[in-house]
């Protein structure tokens, strides 16, 4: 009997704290940041280059019967990249600044203001 009624508080302990824990994960999901200025602040265009890369792996080396770990050189083709450095203003007055990869279309068209 005590053992019955022990679980049941269990029960009932878990149960209204796993729903007090649900409420506040709905209730702090409600608001939502709004972005309410993007300002471009640096530009960077990185060209199409080719470098040389090294990942180790292991092969078995038949004369010694043993797993070995040995490099794998190949070369990596990087496209053109153009980015632009975004200072973003949300709705409740914070601020953050990101990094975004744009089309070289955009990147043409970006205007930096002067942030001195």
């Amino acid at each position: 009997m005590n053992v019955q009624r022990m679980n049941c508080r269990i029960l009932k302990k878990f149960f209204s704290i796993s729903i007090i824990i649900i409420l506040v994960i709905m209730l702090s999901g409600c608001k939502k940041k709004e972005i309410v200025e993007k300002i471009p602040i640096d530009k960077l265009y990185t060209e199409a280059h080719s470098e040389m890369e090294t990942d180790y792996e292991y092969k078995y080396d038949i004369l010694n019967g043993k797993f070995v770990y040995v490099p794998n050189l190949h070369t990596v083709k990087y496209p053109d990249k153009y980015e632009v450095q975004y200072r973003v203003v949300y709705n409740d007055g914070s601020e953050k600044i990101v990094w975004e990869e744009v089309s070289k279309q955009d990147f043409d068209k970006i205007t930096l203001e002067d942030t001195d």
